[in-house]
């Protein structure tokens, strides 16, 4: 995958567009949060849940902008 995709927030809407990206396998998807572990936790779970639903986007999650 040649696009990556950042997200700032990774709240209930930035985590809903995160998974919908990631179904659509448009690119790797960095989400950033002021909170870093709330938005690695977010990517996590994304990024576990990719061999269930059939993706394989990389998704990482940072307070690092």
């Amino acid at each position: 995958m040649l696009n990556k995709i950042a997200l700032y927030g990774a709240g209930n809407v930035g985590a809903t567009t995160g998974h919908w990206l990631a179904n659509k396998e448009v690119g790797d998807i960095v989400m950033f949060d002021i909170f870093g572990q709330v938005a690695a936790g977010k990517a996590l779970d994304l990024y576990e849940a990719g061999p269930a639903i059939g993706f394989d986007s990389r998704i990482t999650g940072s307070s690092d902008v």
